[in-house]
Parts: C-alpha cells; structure tokens; sequence
C-alpha cells in the first residue's frame, strides 16, 4: 500500500463542495422546467438548519438508530480517501482497493437500511427492502465495471483504471455504465425521485422519514459525497488528467463532476414523468388526433418506441465521437441510419402509414443504412487504409465536447421557434446533437474517411430535425436531399479513391502540408 500525502489537499473540494451538487442538479431541472427553481445553495441553507435543531427519537428506537446516520458519513468519507483525484493515486492506493472503496459503501447503504428497520415501521421496512435489492443489482455492475477497466488498463488499483492511458471505445462503454450506476446507487430518476412522497415509487426517502435534525444532516452530507465518488469515478474514466500538471488537472476533475452533475439533471429533465393532467385539459395535437379517429393507445406506443430510437440515437452520436477503428465507424453510421430510418412513421404515429411515408423510410434505409456504409467499406478497402482512426485530440476530450454539445441542445431546445409542431421533446436536441456530432468528427480527425462519415452524421441531424414536416408532404424535398447527399457521397468516395492514388495518403495534415 502506497501513501500519497500530496493528496490531501484535493479533498478539500469534494468536503466542501459536495452538496453544491444537488443545488445544480434542481436548477438545471429548473431551467428545464421553465421555472426559477430553489436557490443554488439552498443545500447548505438546510444542513445549517438541520444542525440547530433537535432528534426526534421513535419508542422503538436502538441505539442503532442513532449510529445509522453516522456511519452514512463515515463510508463515504473513507472511501474518498482512495479515489484518486486529478490524475492523482489518492491519499491511500494499492492493488484491488476498487472492492474496499464497494464495500465502505455497501456498508453506509446497510447502516441506513438498519436504522431504517430499527424504527419499527413497516413503511420503512418496505423502503428498506426496495434498497437492498438495488443493492444487490448494483453491486456486482460495480465489480464488473471496474475489473472490465482494469483489463482494459494496467493494474487493478482505481489509479490505474482512471489516470492509465486512454482506450476509445471500451473505455466510453465503462463510463456510460458508470453513470447508470450514479443513477441507481443515488437513487436519481428514473430508479427513484428524491422528490416524491408516493409509496410506489418512494426508495431512499422513506428510510430517512423518522430522521430529523443533525442525523438527517448526516444523512443529507453523506449522500452528496457518494454523489462526488461516483461523478469522479464517471468523469475519471473519460478526462485525459495529467499528474504533472496539478493545478490544470485539478480544474479540469472539478470540471468533470459538475458537468457530470449536470448531465444527472438533463436526464432528470428527460425521464421526469409527466405532470399529471385533468379532465379536459389534453393537449391540441390529442384532440385532433382523437376527432381523426387514431387510437390514443397506439399513439403512446409510437412515442415510447420514439423516445427509445431518439435515445439510441444520442448513444450512438458519443459512440461515434469515442470510437477508435474505421470498420466501427462504419458500423455505428449503418446502425444510425437504421435508427433514422423509423423516425418518419413513429413521428407521425399513425395506424395506416401513407404511401409515401413507407416510400420515404424505405428509401432512408437502403440508402444510409446499407448504400452508404457499403460505398465507404469498399473504398476502404481499394484504397489500403489503416484500421485506426487518428485524431487531433484525444478520444476522451472529443466524447466530452459530445456532452457539453447534448448540454447545449437541451438548452436551445425550448428556445427556438420552431415553426411546426414537434410531438417529442428529444427530437430537437436529439437532432442538434447529432449534427454537432458530424461537426466534431469532421473538425477533430486526419482522414479524409471519417470526416465523410462526419458529413454523413450531419445529414443524419438535419434529416431528423426536419423528420416532422413528413406528415405535410415534403417527401420530395426529403428525397431529393437524399440524392444530393448520394451523389455528394458517391463524389468523396471517388475523390478519396484518386487522392490515395496520386498522393499516397489521404490524411489530410499531409494534403494541407502540399501548400506550404
């Protein structure tokens, strides 16, 4: 076991900043929401005056009770000792402390299902219950996770997993299962609602309903430093952190929680369910829908498929961005275009689908799912290109900028006057996103390969975000944009073809290098 003293003074942050998170996760709801939301500190606000007042103890109550919320604290903090931070080992590293960091937790989350128990109540029992069998689930993803990244790296120590050298795609596919675990393990939407007092859907809170004053101060303080550990360990595994430049790699970890934090309260936003409406109050797209005779029935069905195409979507746009060989490029594009290919019918939801509207997906799929794919696959091959994608940054960098352009999306979504109606809200940002993609992939890698799948994630984008106007008969323009795109295509892949032929290269550093 190693001893890194140096590393103490960056706990400062996460002991202070740790309940900074849940003020930024409501206020992106918020924001949202179209509402102005509780302050940023309101946290703060209310571990301040849950230390002033009393405990409020049940007849039943053990000692336990009252030794519950302490250790809440306790793990958590403990663990933090062995999470490395800013590219750092932390202030105790050796090999495996991966499994020490899952149990100092699984032991926090046994000590507030046994105060729970202790009270005496069967609301909190159920709670308690519903805990362990996340618990359960959860704990083994966590194993796996971490051991699949220490195969990927070089040890098996978490400094190895998180500071080791960058891996692409694998390394992505760990974080993005990292970050469903943030979600179960805090208890966020849509496992739980921390904001919820209904019993079907209550988890953590009702263990910490018979809490009161400083205990639940306890409770409230460990629940944010789990919230930083998991945000470290997720932003950890994307951040190129360098440990001998301190100062920049500690910026750019703290930077990477927020933003963490901050794509917890996008998801939020996505998966909240609805507000509930009452009689009368449907909204006009439903109405008209109704008073044309299409069943409501399968109109929630084509909006769950929707939501589930337009979320793979935004998974394969970050898989772009991270992959690292050109034949799963290819594959992530064909697939992408698979995907884009239904948007037409499920945006409009109908029972029988119009001529033209099977014309138009039929036509999406041969031609970016199979004909594009193929095009470039045969180019690829004719021409002897190295497998490897090359980048003028880093894998894990560009995946980043991926997530602050899906932020930014989400954020211009409500603020564009879109002149017809959008029936999903991840259509828009879902678009935006993928086009910002393209934009990516033609900005930050060499060949002149991928920045034509580039091109072609881009049209994916803009295809998608004029997807609603199919049901206005714009299948024409929706086709000859098609051809165009086809015939743009068709062009690169020639044109690569002749500038591997004359220049024996088509990493376009050496293309751009002929000027000089």
């Amino acid at each position: 076991m190693s001893i890194n003293p140096d590393a103490v003074w960056l706990l400062a942050p996460a002991l202070v900043a740790s309940p900074l998170l849940f003020g930024i996760i409501n206020r992106v709801k918020a924001l949202f929401g179209g509402r102005h939301g509780r302050p940023l500190l309101q946290t703060y606000f209310d571990l301040a005056k849950l230390l002033r007042k009393g405990c409020v103890l049940s007849d039943t109550a053990t000692w336990m009770f009252r030794v519950g919320p302490a250790l809440s604290v306790a793990g958590p903090l403990a663990a933090l000792l062995i999470i490395p931070l800013a590219g750092m080992p932390g202030v105790f590293s050796f090999s495996c402390d991966f499994i020490l960091v899952a149990y100092l937790l699984g032991a926090a989350r046994m000590a507030t299902m046994l105060a729970a128990l202790d009270t005496g109540s069967s609301f909190e029992g159920m709670g308690a219950s519903r805990e362990a069998c996340l618990g359960a689930l959860g704990e083994p993803v966590l194993f796996v996770t971490l051991l699949a990244a220490a195969g990927v790296g070089n040890g098996f120590s978490l400094d190895s997993i998180l500071n080791g050298p960058q891996h692409g795609l694998p390394q992505i596919l760990l974080a993005m299962s990292l970050f469903v675990l943030l979600l179960v393990e805090n208890c966020r939407i849509p496992v739980d609602d921390p904001n919820t007092h209904l019993e079907l859907t209550m988890i953590h809170e009702v263990m910490v309903l018979d809490h009161s004053g400083p205990d639940m101060a306890f409770i409230t303080y460990g629940s944010g430093l789990k919230m930083w550990i998991f945000a470290t360990l997720f932003s950890g595994m994307l951040l190129p952190l360098d440990p001998t430049r301190p100062f920049f790699s500690a910026v750019l970890a703290l930077a990477g929680v927020f933003a963490t934090v901050i794509l917890v309260g996008i998801v939020e936003s996505i998966m909240a369910p609805p507000a509930p409406r009452t009689t009368g109050q449907s909204s006009g797209r439903s109405r008209s829908l109704l008073r044309n005779g299409v069943d409501s029935t399968a109109l929630e069905k084509c909006s769950m498929t929707l939501q589930t195409i337009l979320a793979l979507m935004l998974l394969t746009d970050l898989a772009l961005l991270g992959v690292g060989r050109l034949n799963h490029l290819l594959w992530l594009a064909a697939l992408q275009g698979a995907l884009l290919a239904s948007t037409p019918l499920l945006i409009v939801g109908t029972q029988s689908p119009e001529p033209h509207l099977l014309l138009l997906c039929i036509a999406v799929f041969l031609i970016k799912a199979v004909g594009f794919p193929l095009l470039l696959a045969k180019t690829m091959r004719k021409i002897g290109v190295p497998a490897t994608v090359e980048s003028y940054v880093g894998f894990g960098p560009t995946v980043a900028c991926g997530l602050v352009a899906l932020a930014l999306s989400f954020w211009l979504e409500p603020r564009m006057p879109v002149p017809s109606p959008v029936y999903h809200g991840l259509l828009i940002p879902a678009s935006l996103t993928t086009i910002f993609s393209g934009l990516l992939l033609i900005i930050a890698r060499h060949k002149a390969l991928t920045q034509v799948v580039g091109y072609l994630v881009m049209e994916n984008g803009i295809f998608l975000f004029g997807a609603p106007m199919s049901s206005y008969n714009a299948v024409w323009v929706e086709l000859s944009i098609l051809l165009d795109v086809f015939v743009a295509v068709f062009v690169m892949g020639i044109a690569v073809h002749h500038i591997n032929r004359t220049f024996e290269s088509i990493d376009v550093d050496r293309i751009c290098s002929l000027r000089d």
